[in-house]
């Protein structure tokens, strides 16, 4: 069960017009929320009720950093964001979240050295690489069509592949599978 929030019928209707706004905006875009596989290990789901439930958010579009982070934190989740593969590596090796949702496409880095090629793929592999990272699953998310990247999603050990969309019930549904729903604070 998600987080009771005390909003007022203004701040509700605010904050309801700038996920409607967003949605429409995917919609124009063409991009719908499709699920490739939730997978984890029967081992690492008896553990849930022991993790913190940090969730390493990683994307270049803010707007989708700003809804899904809105909606996880809302759902109770502790959220960090960022915007591009050094500050996610530096985020994850600072923080070491339970779960971390990749993006699969950046931008070039320019602004930290000029042109560094990330993908979620790489980020991921330097994440593995700092410390232990066996207990923390990775969701990737995607603009584009997932169906090309679902083998090597696997391979990586990836728990998931979304197609971003502005429905993100299916991706909080994994979240919650694999994290468990958080206790509402007090």
């Amino acid at each position: 069960m998600g987080a009771v929030l005390n909003l007022s019928s203004t701040a509700y209707t605010v904050l309801e017009t700038h996920f409607a706004n967003l949605r429409a905006t995917w919609l124009r875009q063409d991009i719908c929320c499709y699920r490739w596989c939730a997978s984890a290990s029967s081992a690492l789901d008896r553990e849930v009720s022991t993790m913190s439930r940090t969730i390493l958010l990683v994307d270049a579009s803010a707007n989708f950093l700003k809804v899904l982070s809105t909606a996880l934190r809302a759902e109770g989740y502790e959220v960090i964001t960022a915007a591009d593969g050094s500050t996610a590596v530096s985020a994850a090796r600072s923080n070491m979240p339970d779960l971390i949702i990749l993006d699969l496409y950046y931008p070039p880095d320019v602004g930290h050295g000029g042109g560094v090629p990330w993908d979620g793929f790489l980020i991921m592999e330097w994440i593995k690489r700092m410390a232990d990272f066996s207990r923390t699953r990775v969701i990737f998310t995607t603009r584009e069509n997932p169906a090309q990247y679902v083998e090597r999603a696997r391979k990586a050990g990836a728990a998931g592949l979304f197609q971003k969309g502005p429905d993100i019930s299916q991706l909080l549904s994994v979240i919650h599978r694999l994290l468990g729903e958080p206790t509402a604070a007090t």
